[in-house]
């Protein structure tokens, strides 16, 4: 409070943060962690499906000693994004499949908006789907927490869209 804004600094920050090497403690920035999760999967040829289920889940069970189930590969926080822990455990297949999940999801929440008469439906049904592409973008892009979170989420909206389509089909 009371500095100055210096775009050099943030820039510089931006790009250790998110182009940061595997050669180092903090284990590889965001950007980096895609090239280094591919490389991984084709160099030991799992490319298609992945390391195994569970295979970044750090617990007493883990071969490796380092805290937090993104060192395990040496890519550190890069490896944080929800869409880089389903390629690994899961391969390209799995991730195909999830995102399938995430679309037909998408789909059906559309579907019902199209369809929706009722102000109130529509109100619901526009910020699930508001929702749905916060989900996706924070798989793609950010955090993890699209993985576990759509277990509480997703059954809702999915249970309210088809009863809404049921209604409106009868």
């Amino acid at each position: 409070v009371g500095g100055r804004f210096d775009i050099d600094y943030v820039v510089d920050y931006y790009d250790s943060y998110t182009n940061r090497s595997t050669n180092g403690a903090e284990g590889s920035g965001r950007l980096n962690a895609i090239g280094v999760s591919f490389g991984l999967l084709l160099n030991n040829n799992q490319m298609f499906l992945g390391k195994g289920a569970g295979d970044l889940i750090l617990s007493k069970y883990s071969n490796y000693k380092k805290t937090g189930e993104n060192f395990k590969y040496d890519l550190g926080y890069g490896v944080r994004t929800g869409f880089l822990q389903i390629l690994i455990q899961t391969g390209v297949l799995g991730t195909i499949f999830f995102l399938a999940l995430y679309f037909n999801i998408f789909i059906r929440i559309y579907k019902s908006y199209k369809i929706s008469i009722n102000l109130i439906d529509k109100s619901f049904l526009l910020g699930a789907l508001g929702v749905a592409i916060v989900f996706t973008l924070d798989f793609m892009f950010y955090s993890e927490i699209s993985i576990t979170a759509p277990a509480f989420f997703y059954p809702s909206i999915i249970i309210f869209a088809f009863a809404y389509n049921t209604r409106i089909s009868n």
